[in-house]
């Protein structure tokens, strides 16, 4: 979700980084309609916030993997 530049608020708890599902879940509309639109090739316009870059996603998930 983070990936798809789904604003980190709207789905985790105040003031963690732990997801919060009763939020996340009425963003999956949201998240499938994204991932069909993503191109992955090429240069990535716009403005990206540091969470929502693929070397924050790999820290979170580094203890687990």
């Amino acid at each position: 979700m983070f990936l798809m530049q789904i604003d980190h608020d709207a789905i985790c708890e105040p003031d963690s980084n732990r997801l919060f599902w009763k939020h996340a879940r009425t963003k999956l509309a949201q998240l499938y309609g994204k991932i069909s639109e993503y191109v992955i090739m090429g240069k990535k316009e716009g403005e990206y916030k540091g969470y929502q870059t693929l070397n924050y996603c790999e820290k979170m998930i580094n203890d687990y993997t």
